[in-house]
Order: structure tokens, then C-alpha cells, then sequence
């Protein structure tokens, strides 16, 4: 029975993949793969977990997830809400406009519903190729709306550390632009 329900439940994890599905404006477009591999997995129906263990790695479209440990939190149509994860964690994220995004932290709370990160103790993200660093006690990223925000403590504040020429070129390319749109009839 219990390699029935690790089987059930493993499946229903992977099983949003490969079909096509349409967005809103009515175009067809694929869903995105999730994998996850790991040393060890151990589900419970009953409590709609999934336990995996041992060089665990999440991979979905370009998202990468590291960790020792990876508790996965699936509804009712066994479809993951939640992952958490511990040990050695660490992840590469892609946001809307592409831009790579690493971080760790001693615990990684992912909710698959709001595509919200909230990265816990010793948390730090940096934005690839960039010297862009955000450290603190807690960071919470969402990559679809595109925010972050982060709360330190009297031992380790919030900490930001910005590249003010990337910040610089950001702005002469916004005002260029709307000095394009004004000059258009």
C-alpha cells in the first residue's frame, strides 16, 4: 500500500506536465515541466506530503532549487502548493524580463499558488552578473509582480547594495523613452 500511494502521489506531482494549455488571450501555450530528484522520497496520502532527501533539485523551465531536504504540500487534487526547504539551500530564478536571480538561505518556503519565495535566516540574493545584493534575516521575492521585500534584525540588518550605474542607465533609458512618446503625433 504505501508504494501505492508513493507512486499516486509522485505522480500527481509530475503529472501537470507536457499538455498544452491557453493563456488569455487565447493562445496555445505548453506547461512548464516539474522535476524533482532527490535520494529519497517518502509520501504520505494521508497528509498529502511528499518527502524528498539527500541532494534534492527542483527544476522548473529555467528555476533551479537546491537543497538537503524538500517538503512538498500538495491540495486535494494532489497538485503542490508548497515546497520547504532546508539545508545547504540555494536557488537560480529567472524573472519576467529574464533576469537571473541567486540566493540562499537557511530555509526556502516556495508557494507554488502566488509564486511568492520567502527566504528564511542567513537569507541572501544577488542579481546574476550584476553586483546587486539584497542580505537579512528574511526576504520575501516574488518573481511575477516583481518585488522583494526584507526585514533584518539588531544583529543582522537589512542590507542592500546596489550598482548605481545600472540604476543611472535604468533611468536615462526611461526618460529617452518618454521623451519618444511625447514626440509622436
Amino acid at each position: 500500500m504505501r508504494w501505492w500511494c508513493f507512486l499516486v502521489c509522485c505522480f500527481g506531482i509530475l503529472s501537470v506536465m507536457s499538455a498544452q494549455k491557453t493563456d488569455n488571450k487565447g493562445l496555445k501555450k505548453e506547461r512548464e515541466l516539474l522535476e524533482i530528484t532527490g535520494n529519497q522520497f517518502v509520501a504520505n496520502d494521508k497528509t498529502k506530503t511528499a518527502v524528498i532527501q539527500g541532494n534534492v533539485q527542483i527544476k522548473k523551465g529555467k528555476d533551479r532549487l537546491f537543497a538537503d531536504k524538500v517538503s512538498v504540500f500538495l491540495n486535494d487534487k494532489r497538485k503542490p502548493e508548497r515546497y520547504e526547504a532546508t539545508g545547504n539551500t540555494h536557488f537560480n530564478i529567472f524573472t519576467e524580463d529574464n533576469r537571473e536571480i541567486s540566493g540562499s538561505a537557511d530555509k526556502l518556503i516556495y508557494n507554488a499558488l502566488n509564486g511568492e519565495y520567502k527566504l528564511l535566516q542567513n537569507a541572501v540574493v544577488r542579481e546574476v552578473g550584476k553586483s546587486n545584493v539584497i542580505t537579512g534575516d528574511e526576504i520575501i521575492l516574488n518573481k511575477t509582480k516583481g518585488y522583494a521585500d526584507v526585514l533584518g534584525s539588531a544583529k543582522r540588518p537589512a542590507k542592500f547594495v546596489f550598482d548605481m550605474e545600472d540604476i543611472n542607465e535604468e533611468n536615462r533609458k526611461a526618460k529617452l523613452k518618454k521623451k519618444g512618446a511625447k514626440a509622436k503625433p
